[in-house]
């Protein structure tokens, strides 16, 4: 595996973990569809 490859892997797999991973704390959604979701004028406490 070149350098090239194992970069765009790992930027696969960050973009995967971030935006379209199912997460508990979100009601089992995953973050991108969480965020359409919710109202763009909600703050929501994460704690």
């Amino acid at each position: 595996m070149t350098k090239v490859e194992a970069i765009k892997k790992v930027n696969d797999y960050l973009r995967h973990y971030n935006e379209e991973r199912i997460q508990e704390k979100l009601g089992y959604l995953a973050p991108k569809e969480f965020g359409v979701r919710q109202p763009k004028n909600v703050v929501l406490n994460m704690s």
